[in-house]
């Protein structure tokens, strides 16, 4: 829910005009409205169009089924959902000021947005442990992340946080203690999740600076280790094939583990200042405006966008793919046995 400076606002309405509960409803005009619709629909066919792209390639080219690629299609999963069924609602909500769609879909919007977020935050996670193992530990890679391990993994990012998630949403947990701040703010055409103090906290540290700390710390090995194996490369003999094969294989490793890096990157600065947010506004009794959150979240949406974009940058096989499925080459019979990966 926002409320927006007035300079840039027409005249202020009620939601729901017969109805003597409902929320204000701040629409946007001129230039204002205009580059907001541009921003966020353009958000939002990013994050669906290029998402699907990286679900269909990994899906179809066999010669991507990798324990890597399947958590990196599960997330890519995860943004499109959030593209597909939560960005379209939030544009509406964020442009008018009003929820139009009844109670129960509003509970079901905050569900799936939060879940998503931390389905991705899992996902990220699961990503960094098959990476810590493949540059730090190689020898025992294919022993320690294998095809069942790897659907464990996928299966643990979906379930835990849309269990959790829809399970304090729908029980008004986070509403313990804030009863009376919670009435006061409510009206019809209202749809925010508000936390209490021990929920914000909790949301924080669970679900976000603990999985976040624990990825950092593991990546820093994972370039420590990788810096470590390029110097040995370099000081081995380049006339050996063996080296050679190793050294290849060296390098895609290391490369695949500084994409991802900068996935997890990207995930941090985009989410950071929402939940962090979601931590402190409690403790300052609710102080933060509504609109400063709606620009925080467009700011985590963003990341769903980014992420195909950080692939199509660094990842070889996801050009060629889009390439192949542009020009309809991928509905040949054949097609899924195409090598294009180098």
């Amino acid at each position: 829910m926002i409320f927006p400076l007035n300079s840039s606002l027409g005249d202020s309405q009620s939601c729901f005009p017969s109805i003597n509960t409902s929320c204000l409803k701040y629409s946007y005009v001129g230039n204002i409205a205009i580059v907001m619709y541009i921003f966020m629909i353009g958000s939002t066919l990013i994050t669906v169009g290029g998402n699907l792209i990286v679900i269909i390639s990994i899906s179809h080219f066999k010669c991507l089924h990798s324990p890597t690629n399947f958590l990196i299609c599960s997330l890519a999963f995860a943004d499109f959902l959030l593209g597909f069924l939560v960005m379209p609602y939030s544009i509406i909500r964020s442009i008018t000021n009003c929820w139009y769609f009844g109670n129960l879909l509003c509970k079901m919007h905050s569900s799936v947005d939060g879940s998503l977020s931390i389905v991705s935050a899992f996902h990220l996670f699961f990503i960094s442990v098959d990476r810590y193992y493949a540059v730090c530990h190689p020898l025992h890679y294919s022993i320690k992340i294998t095809f069942s391990v790897t659907m464990m993994f996928i299966g643990l990012s979906w379930t835990m946080p849309i269990i959790c998630v829809f399970s304090l949403t729908f029980s008004d947990v986070n509403l313990v203690g804030i009863e009376e701040y919670a009435i006061s703010i409510s009206c019809e055409g209202f749809c925010s999740v508000v936390f209490n103090k021990v929920l914000g906290v909790t949301t924080f540290v669970v679900a976000y600076l603990i999985p976040c700390t624990v990825m950092t710390v593991m990546y820093v090995n994972i370039f420590i280790v990788a810096k470590h194996h390029a110097q040995i490369i370099n000081m081995s003999d380049k006339s050996n094939p063996l080296e050679m094969g190793h050294k290849i294989s060296s390098v895609k490793e290391r490369k695949a583990a500084k994409t991802l890096g900068i996935i997890m990157t990207t995930f941090v600065l985009c989410w950071t200042p929402l939940y962090s947010t979601f931590a402190i506004d409690p403790f300052l009794n609710y102080t933060i405006p509504a609109y400063v959150y709606d620009v925080l979240v467009w700011i985590a949406y963003v990341n769903s966008a980014l992420d195909p974009i950080i692939y199509g940058f660094y990842y070889l096989w996801f050009r060629k793919a889009l390439v192949i499925l542009l020009s309809g080459k991928i509905f040949h019979p054949s097609s899924s046995e195409i090598i294009i990966i180098s």
